[in-house]
């Protein structure tokens, strides 16, 4: 039987989403839906901290 264990990714720099496990991870932690996850990947790169960024900006685009 599998142990249930959760591996903590929030020291990577990079997000890898072909991991479901990270991928579902950087999902949580970030506040987004896998999906939306890939296609930021896709769009701005792998780099956590630029996801951050980019995220955190639509944030603050978007409070009236």
């Amino acid at each position: 039987m599998k142990a249930n264990t959760q591996v903590d990714f929030s020291q990577s720099k990079n997000i890898n989403i072909a991991n479901n496990a990270e991928l579902n991870f950087w999902s949580k932690s970030l506040g987004i839906t896998n999906e939306t996850l890939v296609m930021l990947v896709h769009e701005i790169g792998t780099d956590v901290e630029d996801v951050k960024y980019y995220l955190q900006r639509i944030k603050l685009l978007n409070v009236r």
